[in-house]
Formats: C-alpha cells, sequence, structure tokens
C-alpha cells in the first residue's frame, strides 16, 4: 500500500472532478476514508452480519412475519407468508438452515410480486422434491438458484431494497446511529434506471431520496404495463423454469448430476446488464450441451 497525505488526495479531486458533481464526490470520498480509517469497523460489520445470520428458523420466520404485517393489508399477507413456509418446510423436511433459507426467499418474492408469485415459487420447489434422490442436492440446489432467478432486481424491488426495514436498522449500526442523541441518517441514492417504452430505450443517472425510492417501490403495475421493460430477465426465468425446472426427474434418463449442474447454471448470472445478458445466454447454452447431450447418449445405447 502507499501511503497518501490526504491534502494531495482532496487537491485531485478538485482539479479532476468537474465543479457540478465536486461535493457530491468529496462527501463519498470523506466517507470511504471514514469507513476505512474507523477503529473496529470490521468488527462492527462482522457483528451485525452475525446476528443475522445465526437467527433460527423459528427466529426468521417470525420476524418476516412481522414486517409483512405492518404493510397495506398485512395481517392477511403475513398469515400466507407463514402458511406457504410452513407447509413447504413439512413437505422437504429439510436441515435448519434450509428452512430458514426458505422463509426468506419466500418472503423476498413476496415483497417483489405478492403471495401467489412466492406460491408458485414453493409449488416448483416441491415439484423438485418429489422427483429428487435421497440426497435432495436438485432440491437444495433449486431453493437457492430458483429465487434468483425469480427475483428479477428492477428498478421498483430495487427501490424496496435500498429503503427496506432492515437495510435501515443495518445501517443505524453499520454508522453507529444513535437517534436518542438525535442521530441521522440523509440518502442519497445514485441511481441509473433504463426502460423502454414504445421500442425507446431511456437511460439517465438520477439522484434519488428515500421519498422517491418509496413511491418507487409501490409502483409494481410497470411490470405489466411496459411490456419490454426487463422482458430479458422475464424470458429468462420462463426458459429457466420450463426447461430446467420442470423437466428434472430421476425417471427422465438424464444424468443426476448434470441436471443438478443444470439447476446451478445461473450462478455466473450477475452484474450490470451489459454484463449479465450475455451471461444468460452462456447459461442457456450450457443447459443445452448438458441435458441435450445425455439425451443423445441415452438414445444411442
Amino acid at each position: 500500500v502507499m501511503p497518501i497525505e490526504l491534502k494531495p488526495m482532496r487537491l485531485a479531486l478538485k482539479q479532476m472532478v468537474r465543479r457540478s458533481d465536486l461535493q457530491q464526490n468529496l462527501n463519498a470520498f470523506e466517507i470511504g476514508r471514514y469507513l476505512a480509517v474507523t477503529e473496529n469497523l470490521e468488527n462492527t460489520l462482522a457483528a451485525t452480519a452475525n446476528d443475522y445470520a445465526s437467527q433460527t428458523y423459528e427466529e426468521t420466520l417470525t420476524q418476516k412475519k412481522q414486517i409483512l404485517s405492518e404493510k397495506f393489508r398485512g395481517k392477511k399477507i403475513s398469515e400466507v407468508y407463514v402458511d406457504i413456509v410452513q407447509n413447504i418446510v413439512e413437505q422437504i423436511k429439510q436441515d435448519d438452515g434450509t428452512n430458514r433459507s426458505l422463509a426468506i426467499f419466500i418472503y423476498d418474492l413476496i415483497q417483489f410480486e405478492n403471495t401467489n408469485y412466492a406460491q408458485l415459487y414453493a409449488e416448483k420447489i416441491q415439484q423438485i422434491h418429489e422427483n429428487d434422490s435421497d440426497e435432495y442436492r436438485a432440491t437444495k440446489a433449486a431453493i437457492k438458484y430458483l429465487h434468483k432467478v425469480m427475483l428479477i432486481k428492477d428498478e421498483v424491488y430495487v427501490s424496496h431494497l435500498l429503503t427496506s426495514k432492515e437495510k435501515l436498522e443495518r445501517d443505524k449500526i453499520r454508522y453507529n446511529v444513535d437517534e436518542k442523541n438525535g442521530d441521522k441518517i440523509k440518502y442519497l441514492h445514485l441511481n441509473r434506471p433504463h426502460f423502454t417504452v414504445m421500442g425507446f430505450e431511456f437511460e439517465h443517472d438520477v439522484d434519488a431520496r428515500n421519498w422517491m425510492l418509496h413511491v418507487m417501490k409501490r409502483m409494481k403495475f410497470l411490470r405489466r404495463r411496459l411490456s419490454k421493460w426487463h422482458a430479458k430477465e422475464r424470458e429468462f426465468r420462463d426458459w429457466y423454469i420450463q426447461e430446467v425446472i420442470d423437466t428434472f426427474s430421476t425417471d427422465s434418463g438424464i444424468d443426476y448430476d448434470k441436471h443438478v449442474e443444470a439447476i446451478e447454471c445461473v450462478e455466473s448470472v450477475r452484474g450490470y446488464r451489459e454484463i449479465r445478458y450475455p451471461k444468460m445466454e452462456d447459461a442457456r447454452k450450457v443447459v443445452q450441451d448438458l441435458l441435450a447431450t445425455e439425451s443423445t447418449e441415452n438414445d444411442t445405447v
């Protein structure tokens, strides 16, 4: 690490960044510097992460139920949430860690869309489980990766993530905010939303406040009104369900290990859309090679 004095760093920013963006960049720099030099920050963050990771399935279920109950018509939503989770947990009978993941993932999908969307996820997991072997590797892989594919991080859901109760509580711990002492956090989110409307692409930088994101996260209707909006992610989700999840069976003639590998093919599908879209196509090719090759071999035999 090369030691650099603070004064030259600030001077470099002033010389390289245009005036209109200078204060914003200086603020970001100061926050980053504070986080880097604050004593015991890593221990604080680790302790916060451990608090969440150490929760049991029952504790997680109770916490998520409480958060959902605070939504509009939350009592009904939270009751349906508990029913979905408890039913799938009872059906597949896995360890506490797997059950906890199910409680979190089903909660996520309700926040993303609704209880029907979460129920579809649970039904597909049950479908995999019914056709799985004693090791249940396919079931555990599907629990993780079907959630990943169904949870499309569009502008509506990202707005939810940035303003969720869980995030706000974690931020208070992370930045040592003492509300009794009058401490407050002021949020400014740097976003670049992307919309496709009537064949035209709209993309621009937005300095979003929390109140803006609270409005945006309630606009789920955009997913139905804007047919081209995140269409590639929706098509990829539907393909994954039809070609990977729905085709799984230990009696299908397809090698078990290869089908588990096909379920896991979406592990690398992440990043901004320019990076993510090619990876989605790569995943399709991997699945085609894995499942088609095995079927051809069985036909030949």
